[in-house]
């Protein structure tokens, strides 16, 4: 059976910050790393929202990326 260790965990958001010349929004991803592998999805939600809120870009999601290892 696999074990699983967590090594790092980091919050995307991804924000708009313009149109093309079509009208289609564009996007740029702001990434924070280093996050506590143990922090939980609502407190990575809700610090992502209060982030996004000091940012003159409107905020179109927010993702969590882990990366673990997986050794048997």
């Amino acid at each position: 059976m696999a074990t699983r260790t967590d090594m790092a965990t980091s919050l995307g958001l991804k924000v708009a910050t313009g149109q093309t010349s079509t009208g289609s929004p564009v996007y740029a991803t702001r990434t924070i790393n280093n996050i506590e592998t143990t922090a939980s999805d609502n407190d990575l939600f809700g610090f992502g929202t209060a982030y996004a809120n000091l940012q003159v870009h409107a905020l179109g999601k927010i993702i969590r990326t882990d990366k673990a290892t997986l050794v048997s």
